[in-house]
């Protein structure tokens, strides 16, 4: 079809039919390029909606070991190295296998 919206294009006088398959096919390429717009943002969304969704399973997980480990530990309160910077007892490792021990 590009081939021949080409060839058409380079003639100088166009009968009545190669200018309605010139209309034609000008309006196929404008429904199949709106149409790969639109697949493209439905791919991007569902690759965003995964990705969110990946996440908070992970951070579900992550949380849940954490509160596991710390309760084992005898903790009441775990804050994140970001805001105690300066913490005694790190509790990253146990909470990762933790983690890791329901895989």
């Amino acid at each position: 079809n590009t081939k021949k919206l080409t060839d058409l294009a380079a003639k100088t006088t166009l009968t009545a039919d190669e200018k309605a398959l010139v209309t034609d096919l000008n309006n196929r390429n404008l429904a199949t390029r709106q149409m790969a717009q639109g697949w493209a943002q439905e791919f991007q969304q569902e690759v965003q909606s995964y990705g969110e969704s990946q996440y908070n399973l992970t951070m579900a997980r992550v949380q849940a070991a954490i509160e596991e480990t710390a309760k084992a530990q005898g903790y009441t309160a775990v804050f994140d190295t970001r805001y105690a910077p300066y913490g005694a007892s790190d509790l990253t490792a146990p909470a990762l296998a933790a983690m890791n021990a329901k895989k």
